[in-house]
């Protein structure tokens, strides 16, 4: 995400896993249950290019998505 919003950092970023109770019961190797991954970004401000010229900054409001971790794995890497 650096490579298109450089300002973000990772104290700008909080993962949280939480359970959902959600799996498969029939699964031979056990309930296989999927957490719910919610990815939340704070604490940032943007600066659009008419306000650069005054020196002006808005500040963005804090924002989450959240998944079930199975929803997420094409797109979770390391």
């Amino acid at each position: 995400m650096s490579l298109f919003f450089p300002e973000l950092a990772a104290n700008n970023i909080s993962v949280a896993y939480q359970p959902s109770g959600l799996g498969y019961a029939g699964d031979p190797n056990g309930a296989d249950v999927a957490p719910i991954v919610t990815v939340e970004v704070s604490n940032l401000t943007f600066t659009p290019t008419l306000l650069q010229i005054f020196g002006g900054q808005i500040a963005l409001p804090s924002f989450s998505s959240a998944l079930t971790l199975e929803d997420g794995q094409g797109i979770v890497s390391n």
